[in-house]
């Protein structure tokens, strides 16, 4: 047997396999009839790419065939049938699921501890505490990521976690710390701060982005830091987690990193500053319609719409008459994201700009916020104007004005 992202595939069982090929009303007929588990895993591989609402008759009678090769001797089987129950919300795998963590084959515990993931059964969650002790560390990170997702008390989880964080492998070390940022408080924010400073680089990431999710502002100068000495990484993370807490005292740094060597770093720090959201911050961000890098400049008019703030209305407005065009642009669908309905004079205005990208991007505004009174002059554009995109936007723009006004 062979593991693909952890589940389980007979060998020659491939999209080419009569099972893979058959017809779902076929499958559960083969299914109880076969009876080596290179067949049972075969149709169960099948069944995997099925949605419940395919399959012939009602979707109990198929859970129930699926459940019967719990009870089989052969543990791959059950691994196969426990990662499909999960696949579809049955709860039922769960006591064959950990009964699996004592497998000997440490691709089986995986497998069980994947589909245990999954269905995040909180009657799951004292085996899956034993196993983050197991001899294999791909299955103690993998139950760690599990009881993030197992339900049941956050703080009781998060204590189980702290351990691992300090375990010797650095896949463990990197899932208890992803982990903690969904489950942690402020009295993580320490050890993870730590946690930045390990020698495995996934660990640093994790951490950094755990930081972020906690929003803990003590660990601003550590991710501030790892902004400006990290490797690409962990560099994003910091940049990530930095917008993420929002604190506006790493404005400074990340309006430096918009000038950086690396687009993935320009692109982190653009993204950064508009989940802070300092309207301060509105040219430096204008300055990236210049990019080199598409990734980087095509984010401007949505971080642009984070920046927005109604007081600032003037400071956007002006732009439209801004000699670049691209700026025009940007700033004309960043006023429909905004929601900005006051600008909609200006962005009727805007539809006779002489670029087509302009007049499509006020378009696509105006369509944005609904505005009733653009219809007129949206018809005539689907039909007179030169360009083509700027037809077909004016034309989608005019619908979803007519959807929302109904």
């Amino acid at each position: 047997m062979v593991i693909v992202f952890g589940l389980f595939v007979a060998p020659g069982c491939g999209s080419s396999s009569r099972e893979n090929s058959a017809d779902p009303a076929e499958l559960m007929p083969r299914l109880a009839t076969a009876r080596t588990p290179d067949q049972q895993i075969a149709i169960l591989d099948a069944l995997s790419a099925i949605h419940t609402r395919d399959l012939p008759g009602p979707a109990a009678d198929a859970t129930r065939a699926v459940r019967l090769l719990l009870q089989v001797r052969d543990p791959v089987v059950v691994a196969k049938a426990g990662e499909l129950l999960s696949r579809w919300g049955d709860r039922s795998a769960t006591p064959a699921l950990v009964g699996l963590l004592s497998n000997s084959d440490p691709v089986i515990r995986f497998s069980a501890a994947v589909s245990l993931t999954v269905l995040g059964d909180p009657a799951s969650f004292k085996p899956l505490v034993a196993a983050t002790t197991d001899p294999a560390a791909v299955v103690r990170a993998q139950v760690c990521l599990a009881l993030g997702r197992v339900q049941g008390d956050r703080a009781i989880r998060a204590a189980v976690l702290r351990e691992p964080l300090h375990d010797a492998d650095g896949a463990v070390r990197a899932a208890a710390a992803k982990t903690l940022g969904t489950l942690g408080s402020d009295a993580d924010a320490p050890s993870l701060i730590a946690a930045i400073r390990d020698s495995d680089p996934g660990v640093v990431e994790a951490a950094a982005l755990a930081l972020g999710e906690l929003r803990d502002h003590h660990a601003v100068p550590a991710l501030l830091d790892l902004l400006r000495t990290g490797n690409q990484g962990s560099r994003k993370a910091a940049a990530s987690a930095l917008g993420r807490v929002g604190d506006r005292a790493a404005v400074p740094s990340l309006v430096s990193a918009l000038k950086d060597s690396d687009s993935v770093i320009r692109a982190a720090a653009l993204e950064a500053l508009g989940a802070i959201g300092d309207p301060g911050t509105l040219s430096h961000v204008l300055e990236r319609l210049n990019d080199p890098s598409s990734t980087v400049f095509y984010q401007v008019p949505f971080v642009l719409a984070k920046l927005y703030d109604p007081a600032s209305r003037e400071a956007f407005v002006s732009r439209l008459d801004n000699p670049n065009p691209l700026v025009r642009a940007s700033v004309a669908l960043a006023l429909g994201l905004a929601g900005e309905r006051e600008a909609v004079p200006n962005l009727l205005r805007t539809l006779d700009d002489p670029d087509q990208s302009v007049r499509c991007r006020a378009a696509d505004a105006l369509g944005l916020l609904g505005a009733a009174e653009a219809i007129g002059r949206l018809r005539e554009m689907s039909q007179e104007d030169t360009d083509p995109e700027v037809r077909d936007m004016a034309r989608a723009s005019t619908i979803r004005i007519y959807k929302t006004i109904r």
